[in-house]
């Protein structure tokens, strides 16, 4: 099969789970999957940026070719590993961030180049997800077909917006088709290609539907009700919500495991009540440990012109644990209405979380499974690959 060079905003070992890397470990059960890293800045290496790793300086080096296989169940996933680049996005828009974003472009496909040229790669189909300041394809190799991913809103995002929304205009228009994550998204994309899809985010089923023996130390430290947020904790979520149903509700524990964003983190006023518990970033195949001692899962997000765009990764995880959710009407959650608890209102939100305490049952946890069942990375895939044969034709694109 054809192989996949994917340029996505989000790392494969970035700090939280992304739909980009799940699909492009999906995407690599059948083919070659070249997953490039989105560029570390000569401002990131100098200030010791901890993201970096230890394995990357060691690529940088001349000694070792740009690319390594980070997963060993996924070995057709590439990594590809350009060399730090200039800091351009503090620029204003015009010729001269045109011009030096162009020869970081270049610079990342000259490594890029190198490693096609290296698994004997002569043509591929090109995958941009949400990360269109790298659009530009700068190689002689056949390019398929090219595909633009979006994944979120372009405007919400404070550091990629800047130049990111002009560009994902660009991206999306001259792609020969793209897909989103939410209907809100879809929309957004036909108004600058008809040749516009919806694949919603999807789970790891085998992995969150697992049966867990025993629920990490931290965590059983804490006592039930747990009260369970996974995920980015930044400037979505609505942090007077959490304090409210730690106020109301003492006998609760509220629980959230993910980083702390430290651009948007606006929790400060939740962070010394005592059963509000910050637990930290944990390792993506260890987060079924922590879910499988949740009473009850939560998305408190505030409803608004930048949440609406959300499809949440999160969501389908949680189900696929069978864990009861609430959830605030942050978006179109209309497929979930009868597995999931949406609310309008805090009062309504914490009493949710109540009832869902008091009501749960092995029947509705299997109901919950059987839900996510069907919203799996394989299924997205299928659909990916249907748009692919639909679209491929004999004919290859040139850059």
């Amino acid at each position: 099969m054809i192989p996949i060079v994917i340029q996505a905003l989000p790392r494969w070992d970035g700090r939280y789970a992304s739909t980009s890397c799940n699909l492009a470990k999906e995407l690599s059960k059948k083919r070659l999957v070249f997953y490039v890293d989105h560029p570390f800045t000569w401002k990131d290496v100098k200030t010791g940026d901890d993201r970096i790793g230890t394995l990357r300086p060691e690529i940088w080096s001349d000694e070792h070719e740009p690319f390594y296989r980070p997963f060993p169940d996924f070995p057709n996933f590439i990594s590809v590993c350009p060399d730090p680049s200039l800091p351009v996005n503090a620029l204003p828009e015009g010729k001269i961030y045109r011009l030096l974003i162009r020869l970081v472009n270049r610079k990342i496909w000259k490594v890029v180049d190198q490693v096609l040229w290296t698994f004997k790669v002569s043509e591929f189909i090109y995958i941009n997800s949400f990360d269109p300041v790298f659009w530009g394809i700068a190689t002689e190799k056949k390019v398929r077909l090219k595909i633009y991913h979006c994944v979120d809103n372009m405007a919400g995002e404070r550091y990629i917006a800047k130049h990111g929304v002009f560009a994902e205009e660009k991206a999306a228009r001259s792609a020969d088709f793209t897909f989103s994550t939410s209907s809100a998204l879809n929309e957004k994309m036909k108004a600058w290609n008809l040749n516009s899809f919806l694949i919603p985010n999807a789970a790891d089923f085998s992995l969150f539907s697992k049966n867990v023996e025993k629920i990490p130390d931290d965590l059983s430290l804490i006592p039930e009700p747990r009260i369970m947020y996974t995920g980015n904790i930044g400037l979505r979520m609505d942090m007077d919500l959490i304090g409210k149903m730690a106020a109301e509700h003492p006998e609760w524990n509220i629980v959230l495991i993910g980083p702390k964003d430290l651009r948007e983190f606006n929790g400060q006023n939740i962070e010394n009540i005592p059963n509000v518990y910050f637990l930290g970033s944990k390792p993506y195949l260890e987060l079924p440990e922590y879910l499988a001692g949740a009473s009850v899962c939560i998305i408190p997000f505030f409803p608004d012109e930048l949440t609406k765009f959300i499809y949440p990764l999160k969501i389908n995880e949680y189900l696929g644990s069978g864990k009861p959710v609430v959830t605030t009407r942050f978006a179109d959650l209309s497929e979930f209405e009868n597995v999931v608890h949406i609310t309008d209102s805090h009062s309504e939100f914490i009493d949710s979380v109540q009832l869902a305490i008091e009501n749960n049952s092995e029947a509705l946890t299997v109901k919950r499974k059987e839900f996510a069942s069907e919203n799996t990375w394989e299924n997205r895939v299928n659909q990916i690959e249907y748009l692919h044969s639909d679209f491929l034709t004999e004919e290859s694109v040139t850059p």
